[in-house]
């Protein structure tokens, strides 16, 4: 009886163990063929290629359609998603205006353009960034900055990167520890000598503060200082989407090709610097759309343009300056319409014709700097109601006459370089022996004469404190 017993619990063992083992069989062939057939790209690995083109079905529904085999519903990776989510939302706004294809078409089109690198860099490894979860302006924001590093050398050439290309906020990639600044445009410190004149002065010590900056919400882009970087390449026009821009900062760098005519959507735009850059091509006359314009800064370029008309509608225009480009043409009457206007510096081009008598109505000019260009004709005699001009500067042109006596009105001048012409008369009863002669003006003028030539001086003056031979060359101090 034992014996039978002990047998009756082997066999139940062993069938109990057989049992069991073939449910377990089973269950594991149940999970196997449940299971995905394959997992998502690693993030390591993954490349954009091959690109995802959308097209639309009969209901109007985008939908996304890849030239990659599919591996099943449930397999898109996180980055496939990511490329999907922004070529549909933000696609629209940031493809050229004269773009015949759409985004799909156009980025999978111009894969070696920073715009592909921006919007890949976003999608690939920005993956700190929830683009799920954020505005659409906020996301363009970001990828316009992007395009402008990767458009101007931002890893090869920039000097500092100012966080640029990281996962913070882009109101923080500067070198502020703050996150937002406000552009205080000012002229309360305009100085007198033309060599000490600058945009920056007048501005609350934004000099040393670079990088981007946000206005007080933290959330919409206003100001770009990027001075003296080693900008190499060319201004995207991309900047024209980030439409609170109030200051563009760029001066000094290796900035080329043409400026983009678009920046003239910026109607918030007050400070465009781009000094000393590579810059070729014409003015745009679409800056005359930019009416809040304030303080346009061109100088030192290779800019080859006349002065576009339309600019005379910018009355909040205070200070201009293109000088030393090859601006050629004459001297737009429409520019009268420029009443805010304090600096004019034109120093250095090839503009030729007269000076319009109709630029009497500039009253708030305190600097006018002509110099070095071919104009001709006389001095008007109506821009003796520039009351407040202090530096007056038309030497080195081809100005023919005398200096009008209405210039004794001048009671602010400091400066008034007029040799290098071929003015003739005497200024003693104008400047040296009215009210005037009571005001320290440094001027310069054609009063040497040449005694081996047996030739007067062109000029009059005994007050003047330089002297000029009757090229305007050779000047000598003035014994008075």
């Amino acid at each position: 009886m034992i014996l039978c017993v002990i047998m009756l619990f082997v066999i139940g063992g062993v069938a109990g163990t057989f049992l069991w083992f073939y449910r377990a069989r089973e269950q594991e062939e149940k999970n196997i063929t449940e299971s995905p057939t394959s997992v998502p790209s690693s993030f390591n690995t993954f490349s954009p290629s091959p690109f995802e083109f959308a097209t639309e079905n009969p209901t109007g529904i985008i939908t996304f359609e890849s030239n990659a085999p599919s591996a099943g519903p449930s397999t898109s990776s996180l980055i496939d998603r990511r490329w999907e989510y922004l070529i549909t939302n933000i696609g629209p706004y940031i493809v050229p205006d004269d773009s015949v294809v759409g985004p799909e078409e156009f980025f999978a089109t111009y894969t070696e353009s920073p715009r592909y690198a921006a919007l890949s860099w976003i999608a690939t490894l920005d993956l700190e960034t929830d683009v799920y979860n954020m505005s659409i302006q906020l996301l363009v924001e970001r990828y316009v900055l992007v395009v402008l590093y990767y458009s101007t050398g931002g890893l090869q050439a920039w000097n500092e990167n100012f966080s640029f290309l990281s996962s913070k906020d882009v109101c923080n990639w500067n070198n502020d520890s703050r996150n937002t600044e406000k552009v205080v445009i000012t002229d309360d410190n305009i100085t007198d000598s033309k060599s000490d004149i600058t945009h920056e002065e007048g501005y609350d010590d934004i000099t040393v503060k670079r990088g981007v900056f946000c206005d007080s919400t933290g959330s919409r882009v206003t100001i770009i200082k990027l001075p003296n970087n080693s900008l190499q390449g060319e201004i995207p026009w991309e900047l024209s989407l980030l439409e609170y821009l109030t200051q563009i900062d760029f001066d000094s760098n290796q900035l080329y090709g043409s400026i983009p005519a678009e920046l003239g959507r910026l109607s918030r735009l007050q400070a465009l610097w781009l000094k000393d850059n590579d810059m070729t091509g014409t003015l745009p006359f679409e800056f005359a759309n930019a009416t809040k314009l304030e303080s346009l800064d061109l100088e030192g370029n290779s800019l080859a343009s006349t002065l576009p008309p339309e600019w005379g509608s910018l009355s909040n225009l205070f200070y201009i300056s293109l000088r030393l480009n090859n601006i050629t043409g004459t001297l737009p009457l429409e520019w009268q319409g420029l009443t805010s206007l304090k600096i004019l510096d034109l120093d250095g081009n090839q503009l030729e014709g007269k000076l319009p008598d109709e630029y009497e109505d500039l009253s708030e000019l305190i600097s006018l700097y002509f110099e070095s260009n071919r104009f001709e004709g006389t001095l008007p005699s109506s821009w003796g109601n520039l009351t407040n001009i202090e530096n007056f500067f038309v030497d080195d042109n081809i100005l023919s006459g005398s200096v009008p006596d209405e210039y004794t009105a001048l009671t602010n001048l400091k400066y008034f370089w007029f040799n290098g012409n071929m003015l003739t008369g005497s200024v003693d009863e104008t400047f040296c022996n009215s009210p005037l002669s009571d005001i320290s003006t440094n001027m310069q003028s054609n009063c040497l004469s040449n005694d081996l030539a047996g030739l007067p001086a062109q000029i009059e003056c005994t007050c003047c404190t330089t002297c000029c031979d009757r090229n305007g060359a050779d000047c000598v101090a003035n014994i008075l």
